[in-house]
């Protein structure tokens, strides 16, 4: 019919356990985290990417918080307060406390 739109998901590969974290995350193959409470930048191996999530591996833990959208201003070693955003991507959003 005239005028009907259709989407397609092609998958091109599947990788079993592999980590995901939000492509909104992964920089320059670096992703920042919160482990005890303040900020630590990782260097990751990314695989697959994907428009909502990314493959990465390396430094990186499966229970590592991380920042879903980091600032470019942040700094390694500050203290953070964590918020969780979803479950499902185990995302969290970062505000310096500036200690």
């Amino acid at each position: 019919m005239i005028g009907m739109t259709a989407e397609v998901n092609v998958v091109t590969a599947q990788k079993p356990n592999a980590l995901l974290a939000p492509s909104s995350a992964v920089k320059s193959a670096r992703v920042w985290v919160v482990r005890d409470g303040r900020l630590v930048q990782l260097t990751v191996q990314v695989g697959i990417k994907g428009r909502e999530r990314t493959e990465v591996s390396g430094e990186i833990k499966d229970d590592d918080l991380i920042v879903v959208e980091p600032l470019q201003d942040l700094q390694a070693g500050k203290r953070v307060r964590v918020r969780v955003q979803s479950q499902s991507g185990a995302a969290a959003a970062a505000g310096q406390t500036g200690r």
